[in-house]
């Protein structure tokens, strides 16, 4: 189905890039997709877009490391993935979003998204920990342009209450010290 939609897809937005366009000349924009396990699908992708008119100044790559998507991708292999896309279309990465959960007590539309990576526990501690590695790895990853922590501002119950920064009353959680 994927690339069965690309044409439409790819009319869709270089017509809305049009139309930013004539209000601001010089904006940039980034093209985002949530597809960050499989390099030959986002590098296939971003090409057609490019290659069909898209403006794509930044490619966007989504990561949610205990989503299980793809099978568990370490930060290691996000990285080779951003590396093999960012030398395919010489466009800077940016992680429009990303997230670890705190706990794996949460349910709704995200309640599957409980694996915790190799050495990152499904806690606050193990939360905290990892987004002060990845974002240290994607400040140092030469195709990694920017990081954007997924709705940190969450609190109270609900499908994001493991991954937000705060708990459920309101506190900020350890993880607000990675920054």
């Amino acid at each position: 189905l994927g690339r069965n939609c690309w044409p439409e897809a790819v009319e869709l937005i270089t017509a809305s890039e049009a139309g930013v366009r004539e209000a601001d000349p010089e904006a940039k924009f980034l093209l985002h997709i949530a597809h960050w396990w499989d390099s030959q699908f986002c590098i296939g992708f971003f090409r057609f877009m490019i290659d069909h008119g898209a403006q794509v100044d930044f490619a966007g790559l989504s990561y949610f490391p205990s989503s299980d998507i793809g099978g568990s991708l370490q930060m290691e292999q996000f990285g080779e993935v951003a590396t093999k896309l960012n030398a395919a279309i010489a466009r800077p990465i940016i992680v429009p979003e990303t997230a670890y959960p705190s706990t794996a007590d949460f349910k709704g539309q995200f309640s599957r998204w409980k694996v915790a990576a190799p050495g990152y526990p499904l806690t606050d501690e193990g939360q905290r920990h990892w987004l002060e590695d990845f974002l240290a790895y994607s400040a140092h990853h030469p195709a990694i342009d920017s990081v954007y922590y997924w709705s940190p501002e969450w609190f109270g119950e609900g499908m994001w209450k493991a991954f937000a920064l705060f708990d459920p009353n309101g506190r900020a959680r350890p993880a607000w010290k990675a920054f």
